[in-house]
């Protein structure tokens, strides 16, 4: 069953038990309520620009965890499978990066196509 409850802290623990722990001290300070799928993309966006195989893992894990414990959304949900795909297809892993497209392309067929047409690292 999914977590209702706020988005900061359910994202804080999420990054706490997977020891993103700065993340953890950002969340839980941060004055305004965050939203589930900006949070992905940011989060997507560090790994990427850490370029880091264990940093990716950790984020990957992340990212999975807010989408199968957090109440949110489908449209955020498709969000976080396109972000999971960008973090496998930079390590290499095709397979899990196309079954998560075809996650998104359930709830975000159009942004997913939107998207992925701006993202370098699916037009390569």
């Amino acid at each position: 069953s999914t977590h209702s409850g706020d988005q900061n802290e359910i994202i804080a623990y999420l990054c706490g038990i997977h020891g993103l722990t700065s993340e953890v001290d950002r969340f839980l300070s941060l004055s305004k309520k965050s939203s589930y799928w900006s949070e992905m993309d940011r989060l997507a966006a560090i790994a990427l620009a850490k370029n880091d195989t264990t940093e990716t893992e950790r984020i990957t894990k992340i990212i999975t965890d807010i989408i199968n414990y957090a109440d949110m959304a489908d449209s955020s949900k498709g969000i976080g499978y396109y972000n999971l795909a960008r973090l496998y297809k930079s390590v290499g892993d095709n397979e899990n990066s196309n079954k998560c497209i075809e996650e998104a392309k359930k709830s975000i067929p159009k942004l997913l196509a939107t998207r992925q047409k701006l993202d370098p690292l699916f037009n390569v």
